[in-house]
């Protein structure tokens, strides 16, 4: 069987299924499924190998499914369980709740897993969703290099405290951010994931080294600020 035949045979399996999602063709053997409502995951179809694989991400949460290349029902039948797990994932892309966990070491790994992207080395905290609506990346209770300590409170509000030398802030932290929601993940960086806590919006009781985000979502689509 070759990967073409392959192919040939998933989609008719993704049809007989309803079409759950759609494919975009990126390689020989390998596929982005995706939803209309911007949710993304990548299918790897290798026919000598007997092996699909289900994920995204250089070393994130793929999962692997197994058949005999010889043998075209036992291909239908590992297509069928991995259309039923990129249907999943693609579902929690699509709307995603308060404390989901998203297995991804890097910020780019994360921004490819829920926006179907293909960056290898943002190191930015943040991503621009909307004008008003930004995606952004924290680690919880430690100071960052650039200075800025974020704790969350017991009634889930969000501090972001200057702790730094003033001498040495960045310009481009003076004031308060233009955006005025964030979707919100805690990185957990020795764990190698991102748990989501919510979407914030900056209070009025702000200042420019002390920052306070009240949560007024635990859900979000990544499109709906």
């Amino acid at each position: 069987m070759t990967n073409a035949k392959g192919w040939e045979l998933f989609r008719e399996v993704l049809m007989e299924n309803g079409e759950p999602f759609s494919l975009q063709k990126t390689g020989d053997n390998i596929c982005t499924a995706k939803r209309e409502n911007g949710g993304s995951t990548e299918i790897c179809i290798d026919t000598e190998k007997g092996t699909i694989f289900v994920g995204s991400g250089k070393g994130g949460d793929w999962k692997e499914f197994r058949f005999d290349p010889s043998d075209e029902d036992s291909f239908t039948a590992c297509a069928e369980r991995a259309v039923v797990e990129a249907d999943s994932r693609l579902a929690k892309l699509g709307v995603i709740r308060r404390g989901d966990v998203f297995n991804a070491r890097t910020n780019a790994e994360l921004l490819n897993m829920l926006l179907g992207k293909s960056m290898k080395g943002y190191m930015k905290c943040t991503y621009m969703l909307t004008d008003s609506f930004v995606l952004l990346m924290h680690m919880f209770d430690r100071v960052t290099q650039a200075g800025w300590l974020n704790r969350e409170l017991a009634d889930g509000t969000v501090v972001e405290q200057y702790v730094g030398t003033y001498a040495k802030k960045f310009e481009s932290h003076n004031g308060l951010p233009e955006d005025k929601y964030r979707a919100l993940f805690e990185k957990e960086k020795e764990r190698g994931r991102f748990v989501f806590k919510g979407v914030y919006k900056l209070s009025a009781e702000s200042t420019p080294d002390k920052r306070i985000w009240v949560r007024v979502s635990d859900e979000t689509d990544l499109h709906d600020f």
